[in-house]
């Protein structure tokens, strides 16, 4: 067994990082428990979370002084009726030709909502028992049949829109078989597709990878911005562009009242030739637990609510009004070719992509017990989908 797995050759790579440690039990493994070890181990990026741990532990202070508000932003209601409909034009024939995907990031379970199953089959309806999947996958087939309606010289089987989920581990049977059981909502089965999203073992404070079990490694889920790596990793990537697929529109769970796919910002997008487009929104009351984008030396910039300084979100401009108010409401489109450049060519905006907090992390101890520890002692690193956008050459 040891050599079909080339265990030799994965511990010689743990010793070269520093994280040989991980290997302490496994003589004493059983054959299942060593097959379940590769497992965790076989694709695990030493020399990425050796960087992640350097930037951590650095990790210097956001300077307000050189960031500005942003304002490459365009205001619906600022655009005339010709405007809009040359949008919705552009942007119903992308769609016909198949340009256009929906991706839904769907990894969270619904435990805040007293829900204990993935968050998408929670039922908005008591009635009727409508989850939020086929709240979504109903979106799809109405916006393939607003299309016909403009083009009635087609049907509904002649129009795909990818549908693609990001599940978790934790959801991601379950999510699948919901699917399958509600015949997939009517939507085309080929259309459909799942994958999940990554995950990174939690390093301790000295930058030691954390165990769970004598034969696994902690894994925690890398956050939403993970799509980019996981979404390449799956293979869909690649299926994507061979389909001739140009665009994704990529939306959080929880945003159950979006347009899908809308044909006014897909035309934009292909009018404009944008990398990327973002929609935005005024905050209510300076304290609102939203992410802000804001103007770096030109480049856009995004600071999660939780990093943002109180002083800053309270700060008014001339006009009295918040002087960062653009924030983030998790809904955005941009194409394969900005995801391809992200996960390919800018590994150093990888890095600075990901945010890292400390926090109390279950492991095992130096004799294989199980410990809880009191007081924060790793650190988790994830990542925000926002934290690459200022990465595009083009975007409104």
């Amino acid at each position: 067994m040891e050599s079909s797995i080339n265990i030799e050759a994965l511990r010689e790579k743990a010793n070269k990082f520093g994280q040989g440690h991980i290997f302490q039990f496994y003589n004493d493994l059983t054959d299942q428990e060593k097959e379940k070890f590769h497992k965790s181990i076989k694709d695990v990026d030493f020399a990425f979370l050796e960087d992640l741990y350097n930037v951590a532990t650095k990790n210097p202070d956001i300077s307000y002084d050189s960031l500005e508000p942003w304002h490459n932003i365009i205001e619906q209601d600022e655009l005339s009726t010709e405007e809009i409909d040359q949008f919705r034009q552009l942007g119903v024939e992308a769609l016909v030709a198949g340009k256009v995907c929906a991706l839904l990031q769907a990894g969270g379970q619904g435990s805040r909502l007293g829900f204990e199953k993935p968050k998408g089959m929670y039922p908005l309806d008591m009635e009727t028992h409508k989850s939020i999947f086929e709240l979504q996958a109903v979106k799809v087939l109405g916006l393939k049949n607003l299309i016909i309606r403009q083009r009635p010289e087609l049907t509904v089987d002649k129009i795909s829109i990818p549908f693609l989920i990001m599940t978790s581990p934790i959801n991601h049977d379950d999510t699948v078989d919901f699917f399958e059981t509600n015949n997939y909502f009517n939507l085309p089965k080929n259309d459909v597709h799942f994958f999940m999203q990554g995950g990174l073992p939690a390093l301790s404070l000295k930058g030691k990878i954390l165990m769970n079990s004598r034969s696994s490694l902690t894994n925690v889920p890398d956050g939403n911005g993970g799509v980019y790596l996981s979404f390449k990793n799956s293979g869909l990537m690649d299926k994507m562009k061979e389909a001739g697929v140009k665009y994704i529109h990529c939306f959080g769970i929880d945003n159950i009242s979006l347009k899908v796919c809308d044909p006014v910002t897909v035309g934009m997008m292909e009018k404009q030739e944008l990398d990327m487009a973002i929609k935005v929104f005024p905050k209510d009351y300076p304290e609102e637990r939203a992410g802000l984008f804001m103007n770096s030396g030109g480049k856009l910039q995004f600071v999660e609510y939780s990093q943002v300084d109180p002083e800053v979100v309270q700060m008014k401009n001339e006009k009295g009004e918040l002087r960062f108010n653009e924030a983030n409401a998790n809904i955005a489109m941009f194409t394969v070719q900005f995801v391809d450049e992200v996960t390919t060519t800018y590994r150093e905006h990888l890095l600075k992509g990901y945010a890292s907090a400390k926090k109390k992390v279950a492991c095992v101890d130096n004799s294989g017990e199980l410990i809880q520890p009191e007081e924060p002692n790793a650190y988790k690193f994830e990542v925000f989908i926002c934290g690459f956008w200022w990465v595009a050459k083009n975007i409104d």
